[in-house]
């Protein structure tokens, strides 16, 4: 297995499973609808909705690096607020998550192995850290989906 192989590896487990850490995404979001997924039980906590929006942004944000352009998204765009909380919207966001993943794992597996060490773009990190880095982030959020689910 290769090194790309592996970090595909680590984010399929991250979205769809078997995750070392706990359940993956896609077993934590089973069973949560529009209600649950809108529901703020904190005043200061993001909702899940919020959440799997924000997961979205930063596989495309990873994307977009890979491809080459400078993406930064705003606060706004980076902590989107749903404006239609139906459960069909609810659904396309659900799909739109297994999309891009599905867009980052074709990106990355374009990659070559010896460039991992290279900046995403001049001034930034590695593409290796992004990568990890977007990992890491979508398995911390997946915790707080779980727990805000129980709340």
């Amino acid at each position: 297995m290769t090194e790309i192989d592996r970090i595909i590896d680590q984010l399929d487990r991250a979205l769809k499973g078997p995750a070392w850490s706990g359940p993956s995404m896609l077993e934590v979001l089973e069973g949560v609808d529009s209600k649950i997924a809108a529901r703020k039980p904190l005043e200061n906590v993001h909702t899940i909705w919020e959440i799997v929006l924000h997961i979205i942004k930063w596989e495309e944000v990873a994307i977009e690096r890979l491809k080459g352009r400078d993406i930064r998204p705003t606060p706004e765009e980076d902590w989107k607020k749903p404006e239609d909380l139906s459960e069909k919207t609810w659904q396309d966001v659900i799909e739109r998550l297994k999309q891009v993943h599905n867009e980052l794992s074709t990106e990355i597996s374009n990659l070559h192995a010896e460039k991992l060490d290279e900046p995403q773009l001049p001034g930034f990190l590695s593409k290796y850290i992004l990568l990890h880095g977007v990992i890491q982030h979508n398995l911390y959020h997946i915790g707080q989906v779980a727990i805000i689910k129980k709340a």
